[in-house]
């Protein structure tokens, strides 16, 4: 006569219940032939585990782990390909922003209708030098290429200080490129 489960509750006969493998009453191990409590699913006396009792179901958390493997994955790709897209920014795009601005190209420039921007120095009147040397050294310096400001400071200021006599936008302009290259005194 089937009596109900004391381990899942189900209706079971014999000696073992059918639906989760627990021991019923009057059940002995098949090892060591060692009485069971109802509802065992191990031996208590050498630990076999009982004949219907199957191993704890890794094969339900299977696909949830695939799953959470390949997300971390897709996500890593994500963040690995921003990452290498934002190296990839022009200095002349990273410098001006959305709206442009007055770094956004060097003076003289194809936007303003000058020369090409690769033009040689040498070629260039002292003016047009000057201002293409200040914009370079002010660009640098926002942003933070200390080691090019340092570079190209020097020759700004020659250049500025050949236009003698000054204007007071260029005693300006002579200032800055002190001051950004670290030369306090002349900066003053």
């Amino acid at each position: 006569m089937p009596t109900p489960c004391p381990r899942c509750g189900e209706a079971a006969s014999g000696k073992f219940c059918a639906h989760c493998g627990g021991a019923l009453a009057g059940a002995k191990c098949p090892k060591c032939a060692g009485a069971l409590t109802p509802g065992a699913q191990f031996c208590h006396h050498c630990g076999t585990t009982m004949p219907g009792i199957s191993a704890p179901a890794v094969s339900n958390r299977v696909p949830w782990i695939v799953t959470g493997v390949a997300l971390v994955a897709v996500i890593a790709l994500v963040l690995f390909q921003a990452s290498r897209a934002a190296q990839d920014v022009p200095p002349d795009a990273a410098a001006t922003g959305p709206m442009g601005g007055p770094m956004a190209r060097p003076l003289g420039g194809p936007a303003a209708g000058g020369m090409p921007t690769n033009t040689d120095l040498a070629s260039m009147s002292p003016e047009e030098k000057a201002d293409r040397l200040f914009n370079r050294v002010m660009r640098d310096a926002s942003e933070g290429k200390m080691d090019s400001v340092a570079m190209f400071a020097p020759m700004a200021i020659q250049s500025l200080e050949m236009l003698a006599p000054l204007n007071p936008h260029q005693h300006y302009d002579l200032g800055l490129v002190a001051l950004v290259s670290g030369d306090l005194k002349r900066a003053k």
